[in-house]
C-alpha cells in the first residue's frame, strides 16, 4: 500500500506540474473547452439559462471560475493521497504537518513553474486555492480514515501499567 500511495502522489504531482508547464494559450484553450462543454450540457437541459447563453464578461467569469476549481480539485485529490500515504506509515497525529508541508511546497512550485511559461503568471490566489483544495481533500481523507477505524468496532484493549499507546502517552495507574 505504501508504494501504491507514493506512486499515486507522484503521478498527481506530475499531472499538476504538467498543467503548469503549458503555455497560456494552450491552458486557456483547455479551460475554454471545459466552459464550452458546461455550456453545452446546461444548454441541453435549460437552453435559455444564463450559464448556457453567457458571452463576453460572463464567459470570462465562468472561465476564471473553472480555472480556480481546477486548481482546487487537483489539489483536493493530492490532499487525499498525501493523508492516506501518511497513515500508511504511521497513525501518529502529531506528524500530520508533513502532508501539509508537501502540499504547500507543491503549490508554491506549481506557481513558480507557471511564472516561467509564456502567457502565464504566478498568482498567490492560485496558491491559496491549491492549499484550500488540499486541506479539504485531506480533511475528507481524515474523516474517512476515522470512520473506518470507528466502524471496525474494536474495543480499546486493556492497558497494562507503563504500556506505550503509540501517541506519546503512557498509562500510569495511581494507587
Amino acid at each position: 500500500m505504501r508504494v501504491l500511495f507514493i506512486a499515486l502522489c507522484l503521478l498527481v504531482i506530475a499531472y499538476i506540474f504538467s498543467n503548469s508547464l503549458k503555455t497560456g494559450e494552450v491552458s486557456s484553450k483547455q479551460s475554454s473547452s471545459v466552459v464550452d462543454t458546461i455550456q453545452d450540457c446546461v444548454g441541453s437541459i435549460a437552453p435559455d439559462s444564463k450559464i448556457a447563453t453567457t458571452k463576453g464578461l460572463g464567459y470570462k467569469k465562468m472561465h476564471a471560475f473553472v480555472r480556480r476549481m481546477a486548481h482546487f480539485s487537483e489539489f483536493a485529490v493530492l490532499g487525499v493521497l498525501l493523508v492516506c500515504t501518511y497513515f500508511c506509515f504511521t497513525h501518529k497525529k502529531k506528524g500530520l504537518f508533513i502532508p501539509l508541508i508537501i502540499l504547500l511546497a507543491v503549490a508554491c512550485i506549481d506557481e513558480v513553474l507557471q511564472g516561467f511559461m509564456a502567457g502565464r503568471v504566478a498568482d498567490i490566489t492560485d496558491v491559496v486555492m491549491d492549499v484550500l483544495g488540499g486541506l479539504s481533500g485531506g480533511m475528507v481523507a481524515l474523516a474517512v480514515i476515522l470512520w473506518m477505524f470507528l466502524a471496525q468496532g474494536k474495543k480499546p484493549k486493556r492497558l497494562v501499567e507503563g504500556e506505550d499507546l503509540g501517541v506519546d502517552m503512557v498509562v500510569v495507574r495511581h494507587g
